[in-house]
């Protein structure tokens, strides 16, 4: 695999996506949100609010 310099977007993706876990990680354990597979969205809700 060759090195190569990192391009700006790819930068900005990739502090993006560090925020955006940073931010799903403070709303599980806020919500304390047991950490299970979901094969719909509509089953995640379902167990959100039961």
């Amino acid at each position: 695999m060759k090195n190569s310099l990192t391009t700006i977007s790819d930068k900005v993706l990739l502090r993006k996506s560090s925020f955006i876990e940073t931010a799903n990680d403070e709303l599980k354990n806020i919500s304390q949100i047991k950490r299970l597979m979901f094969k719909s969205f509509l089953n995640f809700l379902s167990n959100i609010f039961s």
